[in-house]
């Protein structure tokens, strides 16, 4: 996305074309290897993430359903971010909201079976999932079909080449890193978290839970941020591309300093949401408070 945004900066238009057309056949490329790849190993796979032999069974049929359809996924994710990048913004987060409530409403439906649906348990919300990003999908590829993109496809732009796809990942190198150091972290964290017991895996969940709702807003300062540096940096205006970056910083250090605040001072009534038991609430107090602090570090 950032690349997209440089070349249409510069009034590369047609490289900006070209990096967009490769961008959609990588992505169908990786979500078809990691289907190839994830689906046989998917035992193993969940069990470094500390699924036992009781979550293992729940854990597969959900992730399962979600490995065979990660294309869609990996398209629905891709677009989202290349729409933004290419200025409009308002039209990715529409198809977003879209697609997340569509999710909420099909959740109940395909998990305990309402109307018409079956009851498919856990399979069922991995199911609505894979419907709500599919709805999402077609309505991003009715982006670009419909002429609201300035993109022009040609059939040979999209097929890859090396220059290009070094270029893509030299940008996006940055990203793969944190969100692969990231699992690995959670690998562990998963695994140590089991050994102290049930309550200890609840409070993690409800931690990760209140880190979820806290990025988002950074997550969208970011989001935004990105096409205004790229198009700024691709136009050889690289004191509006630092100025852009550091009211973006400004911003998630105030919304981080809020969400510190908010915890700390309510954190027993955020974690009774989920559990008031009083051994949940006593540890959970002191750990979602001493993670809070993190919030600070939320830079886009």
């Amino acid at each position: 996305a950032s690349l997209i945004a440089r070349r249409l900066g510069a009034g590369r238009a047609e490289e900006a074309n070209r990096v967009l057309s490769i961008a959609i056949t990588l992505t169908v490329m990786l979500g078809g290897f990691m289907m190839a790849v994830c689906l046989p190993q998917l035992n193993r796979i969940l069990s470094m993430f500390g699924a036992d032999a009781t979550i293992l069974p729940l854990a597969k049929s959900y992730i399962s359903i979600l490995v065979i359809f990660a294309i869609i996924e990996s398209y629905f994710m891709v677009m989202a971010t290349i729409i933004r990048a290419e200025g409009s913004p308002l039209y990715s987060s529409a198809v977003s909201i879209i697609a997340a409530l569509l999710n909420i409403v099909l959740d109940p439906i395909f998990i305990y079976g309402w109307g018409p649906a079956p009851e498919m348990g856990i399979a069922g919300a991995a199911t609505a999932t894979v419907i709500a990003r599919s709805v999402g999908a077609l309505l991003f590829i009715y982006y670009f079909v419909s002429g609201r993109s300035s993109a022009h496809f040609k059939l040979r732009y999209f097929l890859p080449k090396l220059s290009v796809i070094k270029e893509i990942y030299r940008v996006g190198v940055a990203s793969m890193v944190r969100m692969g150091g990231w699992s690995v972290l959670m690998i562990f964290v998963n695994r140590l978290a089991i050994s102290f017991g049930v309550t200890t895996i609840a409070i993690l969940g409800v931690i990760n839970r209140a880190n979820g709702f806290a990025r988002m807003p950074v997550f969208g300062i970011s989001q935004g941020m990105l096409p205004l540096v790229g198009y700024n940096y691709g136009a050889k205006k690289m004191d509006r591309a630092g100025e852009v970056f550091s009211k973006a910083t400004r911003a998630a250090l105030v919304w981080g300093a809020i969400c510190v605040s908010v915890v700390l001072v309510f954190s027993a009534q955020i974690l009774s949401i989920f559990n008031s038991e009083p051994a949940f609430l006593e540890d959970g107090v002191t750990a979602i408070r001493i993670f809070s602090v993190a919030y600070l570090t939320m830079g886009p």
